[in-house]
């Protein structure tokens, strides 16, 4: 619309005042100013106003909502055969609002806007006769009305056509023909239709089965909120359909449609292990993490995958889960999932000790007797083993027992080495003695000599160490 006639000079007409009503509800989102100007075309009669006053008052877009003063200017616009206005009418007619609900007086104002190429009003006939609503039930008449609102563009009319061949109402059965106007609905962006060809795909029906195509069209489905399609997505990541097996992915999409309401998918996340994921995933449970990483260590109940058991191990630990901690102190101590490491496999295992978990105990003891990941040290690794020993750990408890055996065999030999050279301490200690003593005379007259006799005696000292060892 030209900015002249917009804003043409003069007396505002009907017309500019209609224009600009739709400049301000369209391009500028001011339904305030744009129910101004429609306001002064429809008293003015304009048609296109007057239908347009009424759809503000029926969304409640710069005027208080109000069903019956929209009712009123649908009716004047209708009256002068505004095929917008007729079919706005009869939908309230349909709908029963701000009003009774009236299925012969909204079939009268269909038809009359269907005469005039009204596609949505097509459509509603289409609806009227598939479910017998104020008119005999009538398949074939109503493959009609929805062809024909197809044909003028009405994208929900292609969603009925296909359901109308998918399932031979009124017309004889097609899977392909249902498969092709839910691809040409698809392409508007409609969410059934993209699920209604997941489902086509998934089973074959008018299309050549391909399993991965199926999941494409639900994934679509999904992101525009088909509940249905995000149940299927869960179905098929569970069942490993055209997806790698994958329970949560399956956890996710059951998650999205149970809480829109889906009862099919709250009945499948009570299984045990969608349970699981369903608690690990969204509440964070470290009991459930650790139960994943179990199944996904073992392979029992879950594909074997170590990476998948460290990930979870790892989400429980960081809760301060001890089991998981140790389990992450194993995977990192074997290189199992992960790359060994041993400090890192010390620090976890010495947090899951430090609550007492004698697993945990046994395996830092291990570490500490081997020198991984810390420094050697017998004492620490007794240490550690004494405690888990004391949780009743029979492994901790043989290491106790081999260890202070060990000690007592090492003490014996120790006094026995010292008894067989007794006869050389006994001259290196006299030695000693009669240094000291002479240190101390020296001393007496001069702390120079006392120092130097002390420095020689010491030196003397240690050769004499040397040469009892040397001869060992």
């Amino acid at each position: 619309m030209g900015k002249e006639l917009i804003d043409g000079a003069g007396q505002d007409t009907a017309v500019r005042l209609n224009a600009r009503g739709i400049m301000y509800r369209d391009d500028e989102h001011n339904y305030d100013k744009a129910a101004e100007c429609f306001r002064k075309a429809a008293e003015q009669g304009n048609d296109e106003s007057q239908n347009s006053l009424g759809e503000l008052y029926i969304t409640g877009r710069g005027v208080p909502r109000d069903p019956v003063q929209a009712m009123m200017w649908f009716r004047k616009a209708a009256d002068q055969k505004n095929a917008d206005a007729q079919f706005n009418l009869g939908l309230m007619y349909f709908e029963g609002d701000g009003t009774g609900q009236n299925y012969s007086l909204a079939l009268d104002l269909y038809l009359k806007a269907a005469e005039r190429g009204k596609a949505e009003a097509e459509a509603g006939l289409g609806r009227m006769y598939a479910e017998g609503l104020g008119v005999a039930q009538d398949y074939e008449k109503s493959a009609g009305w929805y062809r024909r609102a197809a044909e003028h563009g009405f994208s929900g009319a292609l969603v009925w056509l296909g359901n109308i061949y998918r399932d031979g109402l009124g017309v004889e059965q097609d899977q392909s023909e249902a498969a092709k106007w839910y691809l040409e609905a698809a392409g508007h962006g409609d969410a059934y239709a993209e699920s209604c060809l997941g489902h086509m795909y998934q089973c074959g029906l008018g299309v050549r089965r391909d399993a991965k195509k199926a999941v494409s069209w639900y994934k679509k489905a999904a992101g525009h909120g088909d509940v249905s399609a995000e149940e299927s997505l869960g179905d098929m990541y569970r069942d490993g359909e055209g997806v790698g097996q994958d329970y949560a992915e399956a956890a996710k999409w059951y998650k999205k449609a149970a809480d829109r309401g889906s009862e099919h998918a709250k009945d499948c996340l009570k299984e045990p292990r969608l349970d699981l994921f369903q608690k690990a995933l969204f509440g964070n449970d470290p009991h459930a993490e650790n139960s994943l990483g179990d199944m996904y260590l073992d392979g029992s109940e879950l594909a074997q995958d170590y990476a998948e058991a460290a990930k979870w191990y790892r989400k429980a630990a960081e809760q301060g889960l001890a089991g998981a901690q140790n389990s992450l102190g194993d995977m990192y101590r074997d290189g199992t999932g992960t790359a060994q490491n041993f400090m890192e496999a010390a620090g976890w295992y010495a947090k899951a000790a430090a609550q007492g978990l004698s697993a945990a105990e046994f395996s830092l003891g291990e570490l500490y007797r081997a020198g991984q990941g810390v420094s050697k040290d017998s004492s620490e690794a007794f240490g550690w083993y004494r405690k888990a020993a004391e949780q009743g750990h029979s492994e901790a408890q043989a290491r106790v027992l081999e260890m202070s055996e060990s000690n007592a065999a090492v003490m014996a030999l120790v006094w026995k080495g010292i008894w067989s050279h007794f006869w050389r301490w006994r001259c290196f200690i006299a030695a000693l003695f009669i240094a000291i003593i002479v240190a101390v005379i020296f001393g007496a007259l001069s702390l120079g000599f006392f120092l130097l006799f002390f420095i020689l005696s010491q030196i003397l000292l240690v050769f004499m160490v040397r040469q009892m060892m040397r001869e060992d």
